[in-house]
């Protein structure tokens, strides 16, 4: 495929943003106390620039089980397709 004089940036643009936005606690309405019993004092700046979409995953399942919403929270904790951290999640809710 060729590109014409000044796509190549574009491309680049269009390539970082969709790589970019991964989803968090941020995108589910997340209320101020369940923010602080999540991430403590960690300002919504500092959780952003450090976390990985797997670590997002994680919050997200701990967000819905503390909602109540098991199935919400399975689906999360299995995107991250990493069998230690699914069962350290299973491990910790069942067994606190």
């Amino acid at each position: 495929m060729l590109l014409q004089k000044g796509q190549e940036w574009q491309l680049l643009k269009l390539f970082s943003y969709l790589c970019s936005h991964m989803e968090t606690i941020f995108d589910h309405n997340i209320t101020e106390n369940e923010e602080r019993e999540l991430n403590g004092t960690i300002t919504r700046d500092t959780y952003l620039r450090f976390i990985s979409q797997k670590g997002a995953y994680v919050d997200l399942a701990y967000l819905y089980h503390m909602r109540g919403q098991d199935r919400k929270a399975k689906k999360f904790i299995e995107k991250t397709r990493d069998c230690n951290l699914i069962n350290s999640f299973w491990r910790t809710i069942k067994h606190p």
